[in-house]
């Protein structure tokens, strides 16, 4: 039977989500900021921080994969690119799921450089530090800290294609194939950890 923790409801994302948005308005403004999804599990993510915002932005989408099942495959695949126009002389904002052992944002670091953005920086949902192969300078923030054996779905993340339209996140244990989802609502001990956020727009 899989279980299915929670440890990040509706209204405690949503706080942290207007925590952020608090944040970028500050930073960014009059300034040309351009937001770009990461498919397919940073676009809940992404459109609530386009939401919350009040400053003015650009929204593009990329979409990369490198997931099979609960393990990375060490290769990450670009399957979306965004329009370069909206990427050059801009402040770019990327916005994923997750950072985990960090070859998915490296990835996509590398490609909005190739576009000459003023500036890029990385947030995330979730951020697992434990399982990082390599530092990532443009990470600057998720809303919650997991270890490396969580393995998180809903609010756009999946396991195997389910899962993505939770309004909640969770920690993911797979059962036996066909048995029944456990939901578990802790009431004291999370397996997530609020991250503490700390934004700074890279300048050139």
């Amino acid at each position: 039977m899989p279980d299915i923790t929670m440890f990040a409801d509706g209204p405690a994302i949503e706080e942290r989500i207007n925590t952020f948005a608090n944040i970028i308005n500050a930073l960014y403004k009059e300034k040309a900021v351009t937001l770009v999804g990461i498919l397919r599990g940073g676009a809940p993510f992404a459109v609530d921080i386009a939401k919350a915002i009040a400053i003015p932005v650009v929204m593009e989408w990329m979409c990369l994969r490198s997931y099979t099942g609960t393990s990375s495959t060490g290769q990450v695949q670009v399957l979306l690119k965004p329009a370069a126009e909206n990427i050059k002389d801009r402040h770019v904002i990327l916005l994923d799921d997750i950072i985990d052992t960090g070859l998915s944002a490296h990835t996509a670091i590398a490609l909005i450089k190739e576009m000459h953005p003023a500036s890029v920086q990385l947030i995330t949902a979730v951020d697992k530090p434990e399982a990082r192969l390599d530092p990532v300078p443009e990470f600057q923030a998720s809303m919650w800290k997991v270890t490396k054996d969580n393995y998180v779905v809903g609010y756009g993340m999946d396991f195997e294609g389910k899962y993505r339209d939770l309004p909640f996140m969770a920690s993911y244990q797979p059962g036996e194939p066909g048995s029944p989802d456990r939901l578990l609502v802790p009431k004291q001990s999370l397996p997530g950890e609020r991250q503490g956020i700390h934004l700074v727009p890279k300048r050139n």
